[in-house]
């Protein structure tokens, strides 16, 4: 009676679901542990694009540099044979403060017209 081999008899339905999954549905790893779910899963904020407000923001740097770099051109104390050196450096900060916020202005044109086409 001693050299009488035992055998196991495995269910073939019980196979497939003895590393992959449960009867009650929930997933196991190769170990047989249950994979923790997130006891609460985070909020999805809606992500509000950026475009809309750069150009004002843009605008509103470039109108404090503006007033930054005329003050401390119309406060710097010049030589008296040029006069109109005030004048001049005034003109070219005010071009660079305007022209500083065209690309910004452009975009948002370009930006406004594609959301409202659905480009």
């Amino acid at each position: 009676m001693d050299d009488i081999e035992q055998t196991t008899v495995i269910d073939p339905a019980q196979v497939g679901r003895m590393a992959s999954s449960r009867t009650d549905g929930r997933s196991t790893t190769m170990y047989g542990r249950h994979r923790k779910t997130p006891k609460r899963t985070p909020k999805s904020h809606p992500v509000r694009p950026v475009e809309p407000f750069m150009a004002d923001l843009m605008t509103v740097f470039a109108a404090l540099w503006l007033a930054g770099m005329l003050a401390a051109v119309w406060l710097m104390p010049m030589s008296a044979p040029a006069p109109w050196a005030r004048e001049a450096v005034s003109a070219v900060c005010v071009a660079a403060a305007v022209l500083s916020t065209v690309p910004a202005w452009t975009y948002l044109a370009r930006y406004g017209r594609e959301r409202r086409h659905g480009l």
